[in-house]
Parts: C-alpha cells; structure tokens; sequence
C-alpha cells in the first residue's frame, strides 16, 4: 500500500492553480484543488544529513483561507527548492 501511495499521491502545477491527488486506498483517492490566489507562502523543509545529501524534502503550500481543511503538504520531495521556485513563478505569473 505504501508504495501504491507514493507512486500515486502527485501536484499539478498548472497555470492558474495547484491540483493535489492523494491515494488513501487501492480504490479511494482524493483530488483537491487550491488556486493561486488563496496562496499564503510555500515552505521547503530538509532535515537530516541523507535527505539534506540527496535533495529530498517537503514542500508545504499555506493557505490565506482560515476555512480551507488545511494546507497541501507533499513529503519526500526531490529537489523542493525548485518546486517551491515553480509555485512561486507560476503565481507571480512568470
């Protein structure tokens, strides 16, 4: 199941907001979408020497909303830097 659920679990960066789908189970997976506008700050987060040696971290996206369930949090991401960098280009509207 583990590793169906990180094969499975992606962002969408697209040009007008990020979509995240999450695989819960085999059969059950949840699509949320968060636009770019309700955007807070997106935070990379690497600890550890093997993580910080192999550039793998997580990536967590804020939301402005006090009503959304909460924020879009991706772990184990390789190079987070540079999807931090995407986000941010993509709601500045480079």
């Amino acid at each position: 199941m583990q590793w169906t659920k990180f094969h499975l679990d992606v962002w969408y960066v697209t040009e007008k907001r990020i979509i995240d789908v999450q695989q819960k189970q085999i059969f059950d997976r949840e699509i949320s979408n968060l636009p770019f506008d309700k955007i807070q700050d997106v935070t990379v987060d690497i600890h550890g020497l093997i993580p910080t040696m192999l550039n793998f971290g997580t990536v967590e996206v804020e939301t402005a909303s006090k009503e959304d369930d909460g924020d879009f949090v991706m772990r184990a991401v390789r190079d987070p830097d540079n999807v931090r960098r995407v986000i941010f280009d993509r709601h500045n509207g480079n």
